[in-house]
């Protein structure tokens, strides 16, 4: 399930009223995840605002484990979206403008939200903005 998102408020706080942890992954799986702060997401959705069509080299997996996912964001997209885990989801800055979470079921921060089943992953980050 996708969906398009304009805040992060909603986001952050299941996040942290969840306890859930967030993890920065390579688009392409080049290098290994890192942990970073749930702040991440307000500094992904700024950075989505002037992205102009590009993306960013990286997507945030979000989960009871800080260490993240090796997949790139294709395949994560694909394990998500077949999973019914509530504690399981990504979030992609859109490349114009807004947050696209992706989760295996309807999550409450998402049913305000947009639906955004028309958006997939890139195959090449080659165009990305860092």
């Amino acid at each position: 399930m996708r969906y398009l998102h304009y805040d992060a408020a909603r986001l952050c706080e299941y996040i942290s009223v969840s306890g859930l942890l967030v993890a920065q992954c390579d688009f392409e799986s080049k290098a290994p995840p890192n942990a970073v702060d749930v702040s991440a997401i307000q500094t992904m959705l700024k950075r989505s605002e002037t992205l102009w069509g590009t993306a960013l080299p990286y997507y945030l997996w979000i989960s009871k484990s800080a260490e993240g996912n090796t997949a790139s964001l294709a395949e994560a997209v694909a394990q998500i979206e077949s999973s019914a885990d509530q504690e399981k989801f990504l979030i992609v800055a859109y490349q114009d403008g807004g947050l696209i979470s992706v989760s295996g079921i309807r999550l409450p921060f998402q049913v305000d939200a947009r639906k955004a089943d028309w958006w997939g992953p890139y195959k090449s980050a080659s165009r990305s903005s860092r």
